[in-house]
């Protein structure tokens, strides 16, 4: 358990790797190409649980269970992606269409869209070695992939590559690491064949998983996409700056969740008592783990932003400390995640960030008009405070121990 959850800690912690490719993309493109990147991988980011729809958490379930299953349930996941995986890029791709009028930025997207589906394939491969608890081979590949991104992309933006070309570069590099996944993976379990049992039922027991992503993925990339379509790209590049700044510091909270998931489902089933007291400590705890992060970062946000993107950057200071208020907020969140998916607590999940969504949609329309990527901030900051009360009022019973909770 220790040795796979210091992997896991890797293959998160390997998301810096990210950070440092957006600060460089934010250096060498300026606030308003930067900001046409951002909007593009956040479009394909959405776009990508379309493909993916929750068969990645329901393959790590099922081939835990059943090891012997795994190279069924990998020639059977692949298959059952090709089609949305068309679907994704068309529609998505339209809507992009109707979004944005600069053919750079819709080139861009249609290209970061490949590379969603791409990365659907990669996690695939994950899906497979996580429930084969295979956790050091996920750590590599996991690292490999953002590795190769950050130096190919690197290369292509010191060498004056734009927003398409940076875009081809990410496309490229992800349909390199996605193929050597399933090579890797299809080495490890075998080829396989389609199992049309399985083909029938894992879409049904991905349904509610995936819509619940769905959510919770609009809910996170909404401002962007609105900041892209109703301010443009100079704020939206302003933003971009702040926000992945901002989601670095709740990597801990992430890594958390990991840890206390399984412990969380074990006491469930043996200890509801000891499982209200050990949810309540980690949520206290997080919360002032939060707290103190919020704390030291607040002085240093222009220093940070001006560090890590450059001086062009320093209006997304602003940004950055509005955000930092919703820190404990969304500390507090992972850790009622983790609780509402140790009690079977998922439908109070799904309805509290659709509800989350539909206010931070609404506060976005309002705000970003008047105020930009300080608007979207604060959307984010009432938002993310409005879900975590919700969704801990849902699960005050589980909080309390009680064992009716969620049943």
């Amino acid at each position: 358990m220790t040795k796979n959850l210091a992997y896991s800690a890797v293959a998160s912690g390997s998301a810096v790797l990210m950070l440092l490719l957006l600060t460089l993309a934010g250096r060498w493109l300026g606030v308003d190409d930067y900001g046409a990147f951002t909007f593009a991988i956040t479009i394909a980011t959405i776009a990508e649980v379309f493909m993916d729809f929750g068969l990645h958490q329901v393959t790590i379930r099922a081939v835990a269970r059943d090891p012997s299953s795994a190279a069924r349930f990998l020639r059977t996941s692949l298959v059952l992606k090709l089609l949305p995986g068309v679907g994704m890029i068309v529609i998505v791709g339209a809507a992009v269409f109707w979004l944005r009028d600069e053919p750079d930025v819709r080139l861009a997207c249609l290209l970061m869209l490949g590379g969603a589906a791409m990365r659907s394939l990669l996690l695939t491969a994950k899906g497979i070695l996580q429930g084969l608890e295979r956790f050091g081979a996920d750590a590599l590949l996991t690292t490999a992939d953002r590795l190769l991104l950050l130096i190919a992309c690197g290369l292509a933006l010191l060498n004056g590559a734009g927003v398409v070309m940076t875009s081809l570069v990410f496309l490229a590099v992800r349909v390199v690491t996605a193929a050597a996944s399933l090579w890797f993976v299809t080495r490890l379990v075998g080829p396989g064949t389609v199992d049309r049992g399985l083909r029938r039922r894992l879409p049904l027991e991905a349904l509610p998983i995936g819509a619940f992503l769905l959510v919770l993925n609009v809910y996170n990339r909404v401002d962007t996409v609105m900041l892209g379509s109703m301010s443009g790209d100079r704020e939206t590049g302003l933003y971009g700056a702040a926000y992945p700044l901002y989601e670095g510091l709740t990597y801990a909270a992430s890594i958390l969740s990991a840890v206390l998931v399984p412990r969380l489902s074990r006491l469930w089933a043996d200890d509801t008592t000891h499982y209200g007291r050990l949810a309540r400590r980690a949520l206290g705890w997080s919360a002032v783990m939060a707290v103190v992060l919020a704390a030291l970062a607040l002085p240093l946000t222009e220093w940070t932003i001006v560090l890590a993107f450059g001086a062009e950057f320093r209006e997304a200071a602003s940004t950055f400390r509005i955000l930092l208020v919703a820190l404990p907020f969304i500390y507090v969140l992972w850790g009622l995640h983790s609780v509402a998916l140790s009690c079977h607590h998922t439908r109070a999940l799904v309805l509290v960030t659709a509800i989350g969504t539909v206010v931070n949609v609404l506060l976005n329309a309002a705000w970003i008009p008047t105020y930009g990527a300080d608007g979207a901030a604060a959307a984010t900051v009432i938002s993310e405070g409005l879900a975590a009360a919700m969704l801990g009022w849902s699960l005050r019973r589980a909080l309390a121990g009680r064992d009716d909770a969620g049943r």
